[in-house]
């Protein structure tokens, strides 16, 4: 765990939650770069997860301030489409609950957060874990799946990275589409450089980070 990840145990974010712990993730998790990702309670006992944008200089660029830049950019932008579908309330698309600067004592510096509703896991983790899923469950999943991509294109929104670890499994809730680090929204071009194939790559730019799964 880096010092600033350290420095966030137990800070209270301005909506009552409180980060409890650095969120473990998967060997072969990919995407999430340049993020720390923590779990988080409220007084009522419920969880959250709560996503951190570092905004240390990657000094191994040759123009590390552009690249701290689009980083930051893209997280905005990552952050306005999760929290417009969290207030048209799409019922399967996963709901960011607020978004806000947090200051850590001791680390002289003010991180963005991205505060999301806890999913139990992720698609891939839940077919680790079963191994099988009958024709009625698969097909139930599909279905929310297409209802998540339906209710995004109604917003003009296209994800453009569906696949397993981006599909959270909410139990008896079914399952929701997250993870907007690669959509497209047709009415706010997305920052940055754009790949040839739409999807997350892994990335190993920044020596301090590697490349974290976001749920």
């Amino acid at each position: 765990m880096t010092n600033v990840a350290t420095l966030m145990i137990g800070q209270q974010l301005r909506s009552g939650w409180t980060i409890r712990a650095l969120k473990p993730t998967l060997p072969a998790a990919t995407g999430g770069c340049f993020s720390y990702c923590f779990l988080a309670t409220n007084d009522a006992g419920a969880e959250a997860f709560v996503k951190i944008l570092d905004i240390k200089l990657n000094e191994t660029l040759d123009e590390p301030l552009v690249d701290l830049q689009i980083r930051i950019q893209k997280f905005n932008y990552e952050s306005d489409i999760a929290l417009s579908c969290a207030e048209q309330r799409l019922s399967r698309v996963a709901h960011a609950i607020d978004r806000g600067i947090i200051s850590p004592s001791g680390s002289g510096a003010q991180y963005p957060y991205l505060l999301f509703e806890r999913a139990a896991g992720d698609l891939r983790e839940q077919l680790t874990t079963t191994k099988y899923f009958g024709p009625s469950i698969a097909f139930q999943v599909l279905h929310d799946v297409a209802t998540a991509v339906m209710q995004l294109h109604g917003k003009r929104v296209a994800h453009q990275d569906i696949k397993p670890s981006n599909v959270l499994n909410f139990e008896a809730d079914g399952h929701k589409v997250g993870d907007f680090g690669s959509a497209h929204f047709q009415h706010n071009p997305r920052p940055g450089r754009h790949l040839p194939i739409a999807g997350a790559i892994i990335q190993r730019m920044h020596p301090r980070n590697s490349c974290i799964n976001t749920r």
